[in-house]
């Protein structure tokens, strides 16, 4: 069996299969393809020729063909489209904080931001776990349910006063 994954496209109007195909399929698996079955009101499952084709669809994005969100849900057989969780937008591009201390810069820093503001996935940091300029940069899972944070406050190492960090969001489509 291929590997398989479910995505629902967040649009108002109805998106052609061969369209869906084209835009992404190529870049999930640009040598094998892949095979895609419209489930109907913009669901769509994916079958993966490549289990690599899998893993970078699910792991890298987020994917916006026509400018629309597409919204990955894990495949499980068991399920039916009504009880797949589709509010987790995978790995947006990253997010930004500005204003911290030097001593801040790190990717401690970074995975309690990821956390606070969502799933911790990844820090954009060098080999000794420090940020290098002046903006931290992170990878995370976001519910698209909830409300976006404006910022978030993080405590100093040295005792001083908590700072409020600014959040800004790169890349965010529109949902």
């Amino acid at each position: 069996m291929l590997p398989q994954a479910i995505r629902k496209l967040l649009s108002e109007k109805s998106t052609p299969l061969e369209g869906l195909i084209h835009s992404v399929g190529k870049l999930w698996c640009p040598i094998c393809g892949v095979e895609c079955k419209d489930l109907g009101e913009n669901h769509f499952l994916f079958s993966f020729h490549q289990a690599t084709g899998k893993r970078k669809a699910l792991e890298e994005g987020p994917w916006m063909p026509s400018n629309e969100l597409l919204v990955m849900g894990e495949f499980d057989g068991s399920k039916t489209l009504v009880e797949i969780d589709f509010s987790i937008l995978i790995h947006p591009n990253l997010a930004s904080h500005h204003k911290l201390a030097l001593g801040l810069m790190s990717k401690e820093t970074d995975e309690l931001i990821g956390y606070e503001i969502g799933e911790f996935v990844e820090a954009d940091v060098g080999e000794d776990d420090m940020e290098t300029g002046s903006v931290l940069r992170v990878n995370i899972e976001l519910n698209i349910r909830k409300p976006l944070m404006r910022g978030v406050t993080v405590q100093t190492e040295d005792g001083g006063p908590d700072r409020w960090c600014l959040v800004m969001y790169e890349y965010l489509p529109d949902f």
